[in-house]
């Protein structure tokens, strides 16, 4: 479900269980008890998982147009074979209002590639977190563990299809200009990541733009 490996309903139920807040000790040792797959969805109805869940995702639903608010992508190319090309498509968190919940990293890139094609996603809290993932299935030129280390801190990072850093950790981030991330300077700072990337894998930046969705 983190990594969007496969979609799977039931994945989704229990990921936002998590996100939620809902005790991971808990959660296994409920899920401890069963014997069949069969077993998992009378489980959900036992414990009240259903319906915590199903209160939760109408909440996010209320929030999740407003990703399509603020996007940017960046088209980008790597190694020698011609004309094969990647895209980030990056997004700033929206604004939410008391009693809303801010769709996480997962629920934002299944409601987002709907409508936008994409390799992969930067989830940005602003300037002060990033959170990166690469969408399946096509693998892709970037590690992203790596990549976060170097354009956040030495602190930052993760493993290659998912990591999270803080961008204005980094000692060379124009904190005067890019300090507080809105949609009106978004794009800005889309091209200072992007300019970072470059800079630290060496890869072709063909395009930064907003999107429109």
């Amino acid at each position: 479900e983190d990594l969007g490996i496969d979609e799977n309903p039931t994945a989704t139920r229990l990921s936002k269980l998590i996100t939620l807040g809902y005790s991971k000790h808990a959660l296994a040792s409920a899920l401890q008890s069963l014997r069949e797959p069969e077993d998992l969805p009378r489980l959900m109805q036992a414990m009240g998982w259903d319906v915590t869940v199903s209160e939760w995702s109408a909440r996010v639903d209320r929030v999740l147009p407003r990703l399509k608010k603020n996007l940017c992508e960046i088209r980008f190319t790597a190694g020698d074979v011609s004309g094969d090309s990647w895209n980030i498509v990056c997004c700033l968190v929206p604004r939410t209002y008391p009693g809303e919940v801010l769709p996480n990293v997962a629920g934002a890139i299944r409601y987002l590639k709907e409508f936008v094609p994409m390799e992969y996603f930067f989830y940005c809290y602003g300037s002060r977190a990033l959170t990166t993932r690469r969408v399946p299935p096509r693998p892709g030129p970037i590690n992203l563990g790596h990549l976060v280390e170097m354009i956040c801190t030495a602190r930052d990072g993760g493993h290659p299809e998912a990591a999270t850093g803080r961008p204005h950790g980094n000692p060379g981030f124009p904190r005067d200009r890019l300090g507080y991330i809105t949609g009106r300077n978004f794009i800005w700072y889309i091209r200072y990541i992007a300019q970072r990337i470059r800079a630290t894998t060496g890869i072709r930046i063909e395009s930064v733009h907003p999107l429109n969705i």
